[in-house]
């Protein structure tokens, strides 16, 4: 069992090969770019700036991430696999820290077993190719925990204490206060709990809080005196605010948001979870197993933390997720221990591979009718993912025996995996389940994920705009992909709000600008020469300096094999 952490390590790898070099989409993973890179050509490390301009929206969290980010990337001239580097680290890293918890909380054999329960999580996996600042700022959250631990088991010693309010404070200057609430709550929960009042007092000594005040609300006091007050004001009310209220009208404003969310995120452990909740809580209530108190203060502590907040999003589960391994780990190590597996580990293996004898039949049943499976897929879905989903199904259906192929090794590794449970060869279990999410999370990287890049990737449409601006005046705006559009123009323009955008073309013809937008312009606009360019989720619509009317590339009949279409309207109607 000592070798499986190894063979995760090498499995992730395996899975990021050729996934971490593709363009930037998401408006998340650009705008992090942007900033980094701003802070570096700009010279202004504290005070981030998107496009030039210090604004609300660009400080919304402290600098650390974005330092990490244009360190590790400025050396790779910013290509976009560099961006993703820390990412990949924060995998690494969390993954050994989460061995060494197991090691102290628990025993060797359930530590390996969490490490592959995470190592196969496949929001932790997703989100470890990703440029934006969660995972990061889950391994610091993740390393606090392991050094409260060390204190906890060590009281005579201060060193893992301050380690734990180093680990705080760095948390705070990635995401603010969320870096202080989910270590500091479990603290205090572990120590009312198992201690009283002086073991919160040990816990959470004075000298421990002026060391974080060094490092996590330096930045804080300074900025201030650096910003202009409307963007100080927003910093400190604004966000905060948002986070509280969020979508107040919208499903994520329900309090069960991030069941389902957990459910599929953490598939296929999401069914042992909760089975090791209740085994946890029964052993706790039984013997106050302090190990235990810990990992579920953690755990349902940072769940209820979320599930409050009005804005949420599955990456904000991240910094729960190695509770949530550590727990499963634990659970199905007790079942050596019982000497025989227990009805509720039995019962989640066999509804695991229920579920995974269901997908393969309906897979295999739609290859079978092409027709109607395109339907059931696709029916009810919006535009966007219909396009899709349309591609990605074609793509299974011109490899009918590959897809075919893992449909029938996802049941089969399920099965043997209950198999193996039952016989007590945890192992080879956790072994054939975490397979089963890998093969998944493979097919995932290497074919949904590089086709959605492909047909949402604003690069060709920015290369065609910035050689034919160069480096004059530009105007610009639009959606939130407006983000990565600006990170492959390569240059700045003038943003402007969709009116007056609208306005521009109407009554200045001697300025270039592009609107990224989702409905069709209105005709008289379109009178104007002007290039445009669809993708499944906008628009791009070129405008050039009157008297330029620009050479647009030649529309293409197969727009989803190149990610754009292109419409020549600069002297007439569509080629």
């Amino acid at each position: 069992m000592h070798r499986l952490p190894w063979l995760a390590v090498a499995v992730i790898l395996l899975l990021y090969a050729g996934s971490l070099d593709r363009d930037l989409v998401s408006p998340g993973e650009s705008r992090v770019a942007q900033l980094a890179l701003e802070m570096v050509r700009d010279g202004h490390p504290l005070v981030p700036t998107y496009n030039g301009r210090v604004t609300p929206a660009t400080l919304t969290k402290p600098p650390l991430y974005h330092w990490l980010v244009a360190a590790v990337a400025a050396p790779f001239h910013w290509q976009n696999f560099s961006l993703r580097l820390i990412s990949v680290a924060s995998v690494l890293a969390s993954l050994w820290l989460t061995l060494q918890l197991g090691r102290r909380l628990f025993d060797r054999n359930a530590a390996y077993l969490a490490v592959l329960v995470l190592a196969s999580a496949p929001v932790f996996l997703a989100y470890g190719q990703s440029a934006r600042m969660d995972l990061f700022f889950s391994t610091l959250v993740l390393a606090a925990m392991t050094a409260l631990v060390a204190a906890i088991q060590a009281p005579g010693r201060r060193m893992p204490l301050a380690f734990f309010f180093v680990a705080v404070g760095l948390a705070m200057m990635v995401k603010g206060p969320a870096g202080l609430v989910i270590p500091v709550g479990t603290a205090l929960i572990y120590g009312a709990l198992a201690e009283g009042r002086a073991g919160v007092r040990r816990l959470l000594p004075a000298w421990g809080w002026a060391l974080f005040l060094v490092i996590g609300l330096a930045w804080y006091l300074v900025i201030p005196f650096l910003v202009p007050p409307e963007v100080a004001r927003s910093l400190f009310w604004t966000e905060p605010t948002n986070w509280l209220e969020g979508n107040a009208g919208g499903i994520q404003s329900r309090f069960w948001y991030y069941l389902p969310l957990l459910l599929g995120g953490l598939f296929p452990w999401s069914l042992f979870l909760l089975v090791a909740l209740v085994a946890a809580t029964r052993r706790l209530i039984a013997g106050r197993d302090p190990a235990l108190l810990l990992v579920i203060a953690w755990f349902l502590g940072g769940l209820l933390l979320f599930s409050l907040g009005g804005k949420k999003a599955i990456r904000y589960l991240l910094p729960i997720l190695p509770a949530a391994a550590l727990l499963v780990g634990w659970y199905l190590n007790q079942q050596l221990a019982r000497r025989r597996a227990s009805l509720g580990a039995m019962l989640s293996g066999l509804l695991i591979t229920l579920l995974a004898g269901l997908i393969a039949t309906a897979l295999l049943w739609g290859l079978a009718h092409p027709e109607a499976g395109a339907r059931a897929l696709l029916e009810g879905r919006n535009p966007t993912d219909r396009v899709i989903l349309a591609i990605f199904w074609q793509l299974m259906r011109d490899h009918a025996a590959v897809t075919a192929g893992i449909a029938l090794a996802v049941v089969a590794l399920s099965l043997g995996a209950l198999v193996a449970l039952w016989r007590l060869h945890l192992g080879a279990a956790v072994l054939g389940y975490a397979a089963v999410a890998w093969l998944l999370l493979g097919v995932y990287f290497h074919t949904l994920l590089p086709t959605q890049t492909q047909l949402l990737s604003p690069r060709p449409m920015a290369a065609f705009i910035r050689a034919q601006v160069g480096d004059a005046p530009l105007y610009g705006g639009g959606n939130a992909f407006l983000r990565a559009m600006h990170w492959y123009l390569g240059r700045g323009f003038d943003h402007r709000p969709h009116r007056e955008l609208l306005e521009l073309i109407r009554t200045d013809p001697d300025q270039a600008l592009f609107l990224m937008h989702k409905k069709p312009l209105p005709a008289e606009l379109l009178a104007r020469p002007h290039c445009s360019w669809r993708t499944p989720k906008y628009r791009v619509t070129f405008f050039p300096v009157q008297g330029r009317a620009p050479a647009c590339p030649a529309r293409s009949d197969t727009p989803p094999a190149r990610g754009v279409s292109s419409d020549r309207r600069a002297s007439g109607p569509p080629a």
